[in-house]
């Protein structure tokens, strides 16, 4: 995923922060809400590269080309801007999901479209991925109660998809389980293929990955027309 420049808008045009590192938050003249989003995606990568322990704010900063104290205008810590980064990833996965989710077809599509959105933002956001998912989010009891809700989040968003005539805890069982499988699947994925043997600009059509998800979907999908009430 392509992370923005934060840029400063002037008589003479836009230019890179990182072109002018005196400059001041004040002088950076941008909405709050975008500025902090932008600050948010350059911290995914980031963070990603080092781990939430060996990265500094001011790794941050430097990667997001503005000065700590830009950072510390939004975040008032360290903890605060990584929960701020699982919640980010959390919403971009959704949206990926549920946009494919939410059409008037019938169930079959509606799982395939499903499955295969959430590998190809795996395969195309593996940095975002492995921060959510991975062991770092999940060792820290606060990052991983955080992740624990968007799971809860992402379960439900999929339960409420799940088109078939069965009681609302044996629909959930469902979406956990079909979330269970994606996760483990796309996990194994990049443990066989990982990102940094992947070519530059590696598209999600025609990939492996792509063959992949569809293997699962049609596992899925074998699993759900076997479903019944008990």
């Amino acid at each position: 995923m392509e992370r923005q420049r934060i840029e400063k808008s002037g008589s003479q045009g836009c230019r890179s922060v990182a072109d002018a590192p005196a400059e001041t938050a004040r002088s950076i003249r941008m909405p709050a809400a975008e500025r902090r989003s932008l600050l948010v995606q350059h911290a995914v990568d980031t963070f990603a590269k080092k781990g939430f322990h060996a990265t500094s704010m001011e790794d941050v900063a430097i990667a997001a080309g503005v000065t700590k104290p830009v950072i510390y205008q939004h975040f008032t810590s360290k903890r605060q801007l990584y929960i701020a980064i699982l919640r980010h990833v959390g919403e971009e996965m959704k949206e990926a999901i549920g946009g494919k989710t939410d059409e008037l077809v019938d169930q079959k599509t509606r799982l395939y479209r499903g499955v295969d959105a959430y590998c190809k933002y795996a395969y195309e956001n593996h940095s975002a991925y492995e921060l959510l998912f991975g062991s770092g989010g999940r060792r820290d009891p606060e990052f991983r109660e955080v992740v624990a809700e968007i799971e809860q989040e992402m379960a439900d968003m999929v339960t409420s998809t799940i088109d078939v005539d069965l009681e609302e805890e044996h629909r959930s069982m469902a979406a956990v389980a079909i979330m269970g499988m994606s996760e483990a699947t796309m996990r194994q994925y990049l443990t066989n293929y990982p990102p940094s043997k992947l070519s530059a600009g590696s598209s999600y059509q025609g990939s492996t990955a792509q063959l992949w998800s569809k293997r699962l979907a049609d596992l899925a999908w074998a699993g759900m027309r076997a479903i019944h009430r008990d």
